[in-house]
C-alpha cells in the first residue's frame, strides 16, 4: 500500500480474483490465489486511488464522464469479489460499511448499462447473506413452508430481493444471478441442517429438501450453459457448482435409491461437461471437474467427504491471456454494452414471488441402502450416453 497503484493495475487485481489467474509454466502448478485476502488488497487500493470522494460530488452536481463510471465498475466488481469470498469463506468482511451507498451510484449514469445493474444487484445479494452470517438460522430473516407441490423453504429477504430485481435478473445472459440466488438457499438450507440436525424438527425434511432442489438447479443451469460461457466463468461461480455437487454427495444417504443414482448421474454430467468445456483453454474448470471426480469416487467406495481435500481445487487454476481477451469483446458486445432501463431497477420493479423450477420429486430424509459406483475416463466416450451407461451398467439397474 506504499505506492499508490494505477486504476489498470486495479483492475488487473480483480482479473486475478475474479478468475485465479496466475503465472504458469508448462512445469509449474501454479500459485494459489487467496481471493478474499487479495480483494481486500484491491479494496483499501480503491479508497487510496479511485478518488470515490470526488466521484460522489460529481455525481450530485450532475457531472458524469467516461473515467468516473470505469472507476465505480473496478469498485463495485473489487467489492462484490470480496463479498462473495466472505461469504464463502466463512471469513469477515474487510470493507467499511460507510462506502455500501457508493454501489448504486452507477445506476445514475446515463450511459450505464444492464452490466452494471447486474453487478450491483450481485453486490446487494452478497452483502445481505454477509451480514446474516453472524446470526443465527432465521436471524432477522423469516423462513416458511413454500407452497409449491414440492415442500421447501422460503427466506422472505431472498424473495424480496428476487422480486426487486426480477427484470435484470432476466437480462444476465451469464446466469450468475440465478447461481448465487440458488446457492443462497443451499447455504441457508445447510445452516438450518447444521444447527438443528440434532434436533427432532420438523423443518429439518424441508431443510434437506431446499438444499437437494437448489443444487439441481445450479447443476442444471450449467449444463444449460454453452461450452464458451462455461470456460469463462468466475472461480467463484465454478466453486458454487462444487457446492452443489458436495451438497448432493453429502445428503445421498438420505436418499431414495432412485434418487441416489439421480444425484450421481447429475454429479457425472457435471463432470463431463466441465472436461470437455475446459479442454486445453481453462485449467480451472479441469480444476472442478477433478475435485467432482473425487466426489464420485468417495462415493463408490462408502467413503465420507473431508473438505480438507478440496483445498487445492476450489478458488485455483488459470486461463489463456487470449481467452481473457476474447471472452471481454464478448460481454462487452452484450449485456455491457446494452444501455440500462430505468424501468428495470428495484424502485420500479414490480413485487410478487418468481418460482423456481420443481425437481422431479421431494427427497426422504431416512437412510438407504448403498451402491456401487465408479467412473471411467471421458475421452473413451464420445458421448454423455455412453459415458453414464458405462457408469451404471445393467446389473445395476435396480439402484
Amino acid at each position: 500500500m506504499a505506492i499508490p497503484l494505477s486504476d489498470h493495475d486495479i483492475e488487473a487485481l480483480l482479473y486475478i480474483c475474479t478468475y485465479g489467474l496466475t503465472r504458469r509454466s508448462s512445469n509449474q502448478q501454479g500459485t494459489k490465489i487467496d481471493s478474499w485476502m487479495l480483494s481486500s488488497l484491491g479494496f483499501n487500493h480503491c479508497i487510496v486511488s479511485l478518488d470515490l470522494r470526488n466521484i460522489l460530488i460529481r455525481v450530485s452536481m450532475g457531472i458524469f464522464n467516461d473515467d468516473d463510471l470505469f472507476h465505480l465498475r473496478i469498485f463495485n466488481a473489487i467489492c462484490c469479489c470480496h463479498y462473495q469470498f466472505s461469504v464463502g469463506y466463512g471469513r469477515p468482511v474487510a470493507i467499511d460499511s460507510s462506502y455500501a451507498d457508493l454501489h448504486k451510484l452507477i445506476l445514475q449514469f446515463p450511459t450505464a448499462t444492464v452490466g452494471d445493474a447486474i453487478k450491483v444487484a450481485e453486490l446487494e445479494l452478497y452483502e445481505l447473506l454477509a451480514k446474516e452470517s453472524g446470526q443465527d438460522s432465521a436471524g432477522d430473516d423469516s423462513y416458511y413452508e413454500s407452497s409449491t407441490s414440492s415442500p421447501i423453504l422460503s427466506f422472505s429477504s431472498l424473495t424480496e430481493w428476487r422480486s426487486s430485481w426480477e427484470k435484470i435478473i432476466s437480462k444476465d445472459i451469464t446466469q450468475g444471478l440465478n447461481l448465487s440466488y440458488y446457492f443462497s438457499h443451499i447455504m441457508k438450507g445447510r445452516r438450518i441442517i447444521q444447527e438443528k440436525g440434532h434436533q427432532d424438527d420438523p423443518t429439518l425434511p424441508l431443510a434437506y429438501n431446499t438444499a437437494c432442489q437448489y443444487s439441481f438447479e445450479i447443476i442444471n443451469r450449467l449444463l444449460e450453459l454453452p461450452e464458451s460461457s462455461v470456460r469463462g466463468t468466475p472461480s467463484f461461480h465454478l466453486s458454487q457448482i462444487v457446492y452443489a455437487c458436495a451438497t448432493l454427495f453429502d445428503f445421498l444417504d438420505t436418499m431414495k435409491p432412485t434418487e441416489r443414482k439421480m444425484s450421481l448421474n447429475l454429479i457425472s454430467k457435471v463432470y463431463w461437461h466441465l472436461n470437455k468445456s475446459g479442454e486445453q483453454i481453462n485449467v480451472a474448470t479441469d480444476t472442478i471437474a477433478r475435485l467432482i471426480r473425487k466426489l464420485v469416487e468417495l462415493a463408490s467406495n462408502h467413503q465420507p467427504m473431508e473438505y480438507k481435500q478440496t483445498v487445492g481445487f476450489v478458488g485455483t487454476g488459470s486461463i489463456t491471456e487470449q481467452y481473457i481477451r476474447k471472452r471481454h469483446i464478448k460481454r462487452r458486445d452484450s449485456q455491457q454494452q446494452r444501455r440500462l432501463s430505468v424501468e428495470d431497477l428495484p424502485g420500479l420493479a414490480k413485487g410478487g414471488r418468481v418460482p423456481i423450477k420443481e425437481s422431479p420429486e421431494p427427497f426422504s430424509t431416512t437412510p438407504s441402502s448403498d451402491v456401487e459406483f465408479q467412473l471411467p475416463d471421458v475421452s473413451n466416450f464420445e458421448n454423455f450416453e455412453d459415458f453414464f451407461y458405462d457408469i451404471f451398467k445393467p446389473e445395476q439397474a435396480g439402484l
